[in-house]
């Protein structure tokens, strides 16, 4: 009986009944080995690249939330805003001693490779033997998988605990046992505290169970009763935990809201667009929807009242404008099918640049291709649809999930293990499908290939601008390290591929002005001034400080002033551009410039804001008081200035204070002898 031609029930039993003995776990272990092999050596490739050594995007947060796990605070403060396993599992690892990147990568590659093991023995209790070898190969040298089992992401725990409650699943219906559905259930719950719309999965699991009852009995009942304990002992405990540190019911993280209307409002394109312009870091989401959130009602708000206010923003959109929605779904629904992996802060084509085995797999071996294959699986396998139909439901729903918020090439990838299960089943039951099969239903097969494979692989505006967002998380970190030669060229690179980055402009601007080539810098920071103007977006205030520093070191004083007075005006509490203004009023060479009265205005408005604990300020304020004829004051002031540095630390500005404080107690104020030059 070909696998076709089965008429086993849901997950069935299988045709062949012997024992998989020694021949089908060499099987599993020649996959093991593939897979691990294939991913050991692009990660020895990977570690000759600049981006290596770092933690890039979200992985900076979940290395700094590992380490407070590690040092003993397992419970922490808040309720969970991001799904919290993988940062456990990275304290769990820092805890054995160790946070080396290298030794982490090597562990999820361990368990990736072990996740292509569950695969393949889902995909031969499903099918036969042969799809099992293809379906273990397939994600075995899936390059995306590849790519995100090196990722410090969450990404390799969502494959593996999908992976295995499939595998669970397969195996309690084939035997009809209760056992391996409660081990389903803490599966699927493990998945939820990695991916929280992996909730999707729970429902399509239930449904299926209860609708399944009157088909095939009340067991099905009690396999649901299992599954639900099962769920209820992974996600109890961290439910509790919310309850205790926030007052409140999360089943697992309060995030729901931001992430829905990030998804759904009148600027959404279907990808990730942070809340506030260029603050797309975990640092800053909590942050951010919390702020903006209160700032919009007017008072303080508890998680889940900022969950359920960008909730109501979302569902106001869909409301008042549902044309433009169905359309931004449509637009969703392509991007989750389209063969382009949707970059966060780490992209796979620019990670397969350094490995060739990588880069050929990326060409050769992608989402593009794995559509249509699964496409055709569906229909060859169609006649044990009946066994198939949890799968269907779950890969639906969870696609779904994704599109009803925003679209990552990791955000969907919880989609490839079912695609390979059918791909695999598919080529596995091919000869037999063309021999017996109509030649209708062999017709209806190559077209569902052939219209997936062209809807998967349809050109999309989105794929311009791929590589960009990683080689700016590239540039930025480049950049603190101290490689500034390394950082331009990525900066540069990034621009190169979206010349309309603003905070690219702006970082580069910076790097360039730091390294004296203030022209080049103006440039850059004009540029963010066209770019947000044109997208009617508003320019943050350091920008303007920014610029107005470098048009004071070309002195340029008017332009200086007037980019000054926006930074402050847009952020009244910043001491920054107070300060610079304060400096240049007191300081400049120019007698025309210089007004010491508004200088101490200023210089004492920036003490004011800073609690008189910044050297740089004093220093400003000491030499305003010196030129207004205050002498007395300036030399306390820069006695303040001197008392707030250690020479062992900063000997430089140590040496500038004890000079300018020379000055003063000769009743001489201190005047720029460079012109234009800036504190």
């Amino acid at each position: 009986m070909t696998p076709h031609q089965s008429r086993q029930p849901v997950t069935g039993r299988p045709s062949q009944r012997r024992p998989a003995g020694w021949r089908h776990a060499g099987t599993l272990l020649g996959i093991f080995a593939v897979a691990l092999g294939v991913r050991a050596v692009v990660l020895l490739q990977l570690r000759a690249s600049p981006f290596f050594p770092f933690y890039i995007g979200d992985a900076k947060g979940y290395h700094e939330w590992a380490q407070r796990i590690a040092s003993g605070d397992w419970v922490g403060q808040e309720v969970f805003y991001q799904a919290p396993l993988y940062p456990y599992f990275l304290g769990v690892l820092y805890a054995l001693g160790t946070d080396d990147l290298l030794f982490v990568r090597v562990c999820q590659a361990i368990i990736g490779s072990l996740g292509c093991v569950l695969i393949a023995d889902t995909a031969r209790r499903l099918f036969s033997p042969k799809a099992g070898v293809v379906a273990g190969l397939m994600m075995a040298l899936y390059a995306p998988a590849i790519f995100f089992d090196g990722l410090i992401q969450k990404s390799v725990l969502d494959l593996f605990f999908l992976a295995l409650a499939l595998r669970l699943i397969v195996g309690a219906e084939q035997g009809e046992r209760k056992a391996p559905w409660f081990g389903a259930g803490m599966a699927i719950g493990a998945l939820v505290l990695c991916r929280e719309n992996a909730l999707v999965f729970v429902a399509a699991v239930l449904l299926w169970l209860v609708a399944s009852a009157r088909r095939r009995g009340r067991r099905q009942l009690a396999f649901a009763v299992l599954f639900v304990a099962g769920l209820a002992a992974v996600l109890s405990p961290v439910a509790l935990r919310n309850r205790l540190v926030g007052g409140g019911f999360y089943l697992t993280t309060s995030q729901f809201g931001p992430n829905f209307y990030i998804g759904n409002n009148e600027d959404a394109d279907g990808t990730y667009r942070p809340l506030r312009p260029g603050r797309g870091n975990v640092k800053y989401e909590r942050r951010d929807a919390t702020e903006l959130a209160e700032k919009a009602l007017g008072r303080a708000l508890s998680p889940a009242e900022v969950s359920r206010y960008w909730t109501g923003q979302a569902l106001a959109y869909i409301t008042e404008h549902p044309a433009d929605w169905l359309a931004l779904m449509l637009t969703k629904w392509g991007l989750v099918w389209n063969a382009i992996e949707l970059e966060d802060s780490e992209d796979l084509y620019t990670y397969a640049e350094w490995s060739p085995p990588l880069r050929w797999l990326t060409w050769s071996w992608h989402f593009g291709m794995l559509a249509p294959l699964a496409a055709w699986g569906v229909v060859v396998t169609w006649r044990d649809r009946r066994r198939l139909w949890l799968l269907y439901g779950m890969a639906g729903a969870y696609a779904a999930g994704v599109a009803a918020f925003y679209v990552f090439g990791r955000y969907r990838y919880p989609l490839v293990p079912f695609l390979v299960l059918f791909a695999a089943g598919g080529l596995a039951g091919t000869i037999p499908f063309l021999r017996s099969a109509p030649r209708g239903a062999v017709g209806v097969a190559a077209g569902a290939a052939v219209a997936v494979a062209a809807f998967s692989n349809w050109p999309t505006p989105f794929e311009e601008g791929l590589g960009a967002a990683t080689r700016y998380s590239i540039a930025n970190h480049l950049r603190r390290a101290g490689r500034v030669d390394e950082a331009e060229r990525y900066y540069r690179e990034t621009l190169e591929i979206t010349p309309n980055m603003a905070p690219a402009h702006t970082n580069l601007g910076d790097l360039l002005r730091a390294s004296g080539r203030v022209d080049e810098a103006i440039d850059h920071y004009e540029a963010v001034l066209r770019i947000q103007r044109r997208r009617g977006n508003p320019v943050d205030a350091s920008v303007h400080y920014d610029l107005g520093l470098a048009y004071l070191e070309r002195r340029q004083v008017q332009r200086a002033r007037e980019q000054l007075a926006i930074a402050m005006a847009k952020r009244p509490g910043w001491a920054g551009p107070v300060n610079a203004s304060a400096w240049l009023l007191a300081t400049d060479p120019d007698p025309a410039v210089r007004r010491p009265e508004e200088a101490v205005r200023l210089a004492e408005l920036a003490n004011r804001l800073t609690q008189g604990r910044n050297a740089s300020v004093l220093d400003t304020l000491a030499a305003a008081y010196a030129a207004a004829g205050r002498f007395a004051e300036a030399q306390h002031t820069a006695r303040r200035a001197l008392e707030q540095v250690d020479p062992s630390q900063d000997a430089a500005l140590h040496e500038r204070l004890e000079e300018r404080l020379t000055r003063y107690q000769r009743s001489q104020p201190f005047v720029q002898p460079e012109p234009g030059a800036a504190p």
